[in-house]
C-alpha cells in the first residue's frame, strides 16, 4: 500500500519522509482543510526530498464551487508550481448541484499535462459518485481523494467497493480520519494507497506575544506506526 502524508511546511515533509512516506500531498491552513500552499515552500520541498510532492490547489476554505476569478487564480497557481518541479496536483470543483463542473476540470486536467492529477474530497459531496468517478477517469483523472462520503475513510468501505466495481474509475485514495487500526480493514475492501495528515500540536517556545500559539506539525511516530501497520498489510497480502 501506498502511504500519503498531508504536510504544510518543510521539515513536516522532510519528516514524513523520513519516518515512512511515499508521497506528499502539500498545501497549507491544514485547519481549513488545506489551502494553496506558496510557490516557495513547494520550490523548497521538492528540492529537500526525494518522493514524489503532490500540491493541493485550493484557493480559499469552504464549498468547491468556484467563481472565474477563483478558478484563473487556481490556473495561474498550477502553471506556477508546475515551473519550480512539483510531481502532481490535487484539485477538485463542482456545481452547485453536486456535479463535477466539467469544463473547468478538464481546464485543469489540461493545465496538468504530464504529470498526475488528483481529485480532491470535493468527491465527497458529489451527488452521484458513481457518475462523477466514470466521467473523471474518462478525463484521464488518476486517482480520487475520497473518505467514502463518510466522516471517516473506514465507514465508507460500502462506497469503495460500489466504485471499484465500476467499469472505469480512477485509483482510490483513502483519506478522512485514517488510523493504523483501520488499514487492514481498508485494504482488505481493495485499497491501495491512503492519506493522512500525522498532526501533532507544538506550542508556543518564546513564551509571550499573541502570535505565539500553538501550531501543527508532521508527528513522526505517528508516521511509523502507520508505514509498519501498511508492511504488515503487505506481507498478508503476499503470503
Amino acid at each position: 500500500m501506498i502511504l500519503e502524508v498531508c504536510c504544510t511546511s518543510v521539515e513536516s515533509s522532510v519528516t514524513a519522509e523520513a519516518h515512512g512516506a511515499d508521497r506528499i500531498e502539500l498545501c497549507m491552513h491544514l485547519g481549513s482543510g488545506g489551502l494553496t500552499p506558496s510557490v516557495g515552500l513547494a520550490r523548497h520541498v521538492v528540492d529537500e526530498t526525494e518522493i514524489p510532492v503532490f500540491v493541493l490547489i485550493r484557493p480559499r476554505e469552504g464549498n468547491f464551487v468556484y467563481s472565474k476569478h477563483e478558478k484563473a487564480v487556481m490556473l495561474y497557481d498550477i502553471a506556477a508550481l508546475l515551473d519550480v518541479g512539483v510531481h502532481g496536483i490535487v484539485a477538485g470543483a463542482l456545481n452547485s448541484d453536486g456535479t463535477v463542473d466539467l469544463a473547468f476540470t478538464e481546464a485543469i486536467r489540461r493545465a496538468t499535462e504530464g504529470v498526475p492529477m488528483t481529485f480532491h474530497r470535493a468527491f465527497d459531496e458529489c451527488t452521484q459518485p458513481g457518475a462523477a468517478a466514470t466521467v473523471l477517469h474518462n478525463m484521464g483523472v488518476e486517482r480520487i481523494l475520497t473518505s467514502g462520503q463518510s466522516l471517516r475513510a473506514v465507514d465508507g468501505i460500502a462506497t469503495y467497493r460500489a466504485l471499484m466495481q465500476l467499469e472505469k474509475c480512477p485509483t482510490l485514495l483513502a483519506g478522512g480520519g485514517v488510523s493504523a487500526d483501520a488499514v487492514s480493514q481498508l485494504a482488505a475492501c481493495g485499497i491501495t494507497e491512503v492519506h493522512f495528515s500525522a498532526r501533532k500540536a507544538v506550542h508556543g517556545s518564546i513564551g509571550r506575544g499573541i502570535f505565539d500559539p500553538a501550531y501543527e506539525t508532521v508527528d513522526p511516530e505517528k508516521v511509523s506506526a502507520m508505514r509498519a501497520a501498511l508492511e504488515a498489510v503487505n506481507r498478508h497480502q503476499t503470503t
